[in-house]
């Protein structure tokens, strides 16, 4: 028995679900992108809050480690396993302490605030010394909710303007 459809009915349909896939495909392919940039942002901002105290152990290693600026979260440990200035969240801080100094970004969070840390060693005369900033991702997942918001009440072709 030969379906009910026309060949032109089945080729629309066909055509409408190619479409669909396309545009899901893209839809998925954006956020992605968007959540990469994001992350790739907040690392970047934590290595540069790092930057200013690797620069200072360097230059002047006999000295002690100043403090960082209003709400720079960093933690900077000596040679010796003192911590010469810690401004993390508790939480960050206790997935940190253990941590042997390294290369190296990972996440942490302090009251369900999630927090991307970045990490890394320099070396001095006196040692191997210890760094690790944190940046909150709050923000950046507060862009990839609105984000999911728009990409799916858009999806539907509906817009969200009044």
């Amino acid at each position: 028995m030969r379906s009910a459809l026309s060949v032109r009915s089945r080729i629309t349909i066909g055509s409408a679900v190619v479409a669909l896939v396309v545009v899901a495909i893209s839809v998925f392919a954006v956020r992605v992108n968007v959540e990469n940039i994001l992350h790739s942002s907040n690392v970047s901002l934590a290595t540069t809050d790092l930057a200013s105290f690797e620069r200072d152990l360097t230059a002047n290693p006999g000295e002690s480690v100043d403090p960082p600026g209003a709400s720079v979260l960093v933690l900077v440990r000596a040679p010796d396993g003192s911590i010469a200035v810690d401004t993390l969240p508790h939480d960050v801080r206790r997935a940190v302490e253990h941590r042997a100094p390294g290369h190296e970004v990972f996440s942490a969070s302090e009251d369900g605030t999630p927090y991307v840390v970045v990490a890394q060693t320099v070396r001095t005369r006196s040692g191997m010394w210890g760094l690790w900033a944190a940046r909150s991702s709050a923000s950046s997942n507060l862009a990839l909710h609105g984000l999911d918001g728009i990409l799916v009440s858009n999806h539907g072709g509906r817009s969200t303007e009044t």
